[in-house]
């Protein structure tokens, strides 16, 4: 491209200067070279780019220490949970989950029970989870 826009400006017939592509490639290799030297200023091994993601990693780094901090402050900041239980019915089983206060930071109820179910008429057995969480 380089060349053939050379050949247009200094209107000679297209290919015109197909015998000096090497050179001419060389030449702007050189010129593009001395163009970044004088833009990016000498960083040794700490590129711009490699410093950018540097930093970056490290901001990650530090928010996500942050959000661990602010989670185990919310986890001990929590009330403690409410007295009772939530009764719940599955199939014919009836299930006790107990008042809990979640990570966080608010309450509700939680059970995980095996239970002896009836699906299609036969017994299973099933892993149970309820988990309610009170949103106000």
């Amino acid at each position: 491209q380089l060349r053939a826009e050379l050949e247009k400006n200094l209107m000679l017939e297209a290919g015109a200067l197909q015998e000096q592509k090497s050179h001419i490639g060389t030449l702007a290799a050189k010129v593009v070279q001395q163009v970044r030297k004088e833009l990016l200023p000498d960083c040794g091994d700490h590129t711009p780019r490699k410093e950018s993601r540097r930093q970056s990693k490290r901001q990650q780094e530090i928010d996500v220490s942050a959000r661990k901090k602010k989670r185990r402050r919310s986890k001990a900041e929590a009330e403690p949970p409410m007295a009772g239980c939530l009764q719940v019915m599955v199939g014919n089983a009836s299930v006790e989950a107990p008042a809990k206060a979640f990570a966080s930071g608010k309450s509700g109820f939680f059970a995980c029970e095996r239970l002896e179910l009836k699906v299609d008429g036969r017994p299973r057995q099933a892993q149970c989870l309820i988990q309610c969480v009170l949103l106000d």
